[in-house]
């Protein structure tokens, strides 16, 4: 078990549950982004389900998607849907 991983996880979780009380879908991804970081993590991305349920979409911040980022998934027989289920 990595101690300083696991501290700087909880940081994060904490951190994000502070900030998120009062914050726009549009600064999600910066500020999971940025807690993120503070806990070691490089790159995360979030998708959200589309109301039928058959796509997942990057949200993306201000500065677009990340290079090589798919931007839709299937949810329907794919692993990232699986994920979500």
């Amino acid at each position: 078990m990595d101690v300083d991983r696991d501290a700087g996880a909880r940081a994060m979780l904490t951190g994000l549950l502070d900030a998120s009380h009062l914050m726009l879908l549009d600064a999600l991804p910066d500020t999971v982004g940025r807690h993120a970081r503070a806990a070691g993590f490089t790159d995360v991305r979030i998708y959200v389900a589309d109301l039928g349920h058959r796509s997942l979409h990057l949200l993306t911040g201000p500065d677009g998607a990340p290079q090589g980022a798919e931007k839709g998934l299937r949810i329907e027989g794919t692993s990232p849907g699986r994920a979500y289920q």
